[in-house]
């Protein structure tokens, strides 16, 4: 699933909620937490969309007859995205 623009600012509102209804937390202002929860959830889409460019390019150096679009081809290509998830840890 792909973090879109909406996606994430609904994503933001229901951590904060979370996060105050558990007594977690206490956001004074609100507005700034939102910002600052959408931009922490923004940075992890990007990184995600530039893992999984680095996995869908490695799989390239496969012969052909191995990138088809299978089940062989989806675990080469989560191999690669899990291993660079794992090397920027995030």
């Amino acid at each position: 699933m792909r973090l879109t623009g909406p996606r994430i600012s609904h994503l933001s509102h229901r951590l904060r909620n979370a996060l105050q209804k558990g007594g977690l937390a206490d956001f004074p202002d609100d507005p700034a937490a939102h910002r600052e929860a959408k931009a922490v959830l923004d940075s992890y889409a990007e990184a995600e969309e530039a893992v999984d460019a680095f996995a869908r390019t490695g799989s390239r150096g496969f012969p052909a007859r191995c990138r088809r679009a299978g089940a062989s081809g989806r675990s080469s290509n989560r191999k690669y995205f899990e291993e660079e998830i794992a090397r920027r840890k995030l």
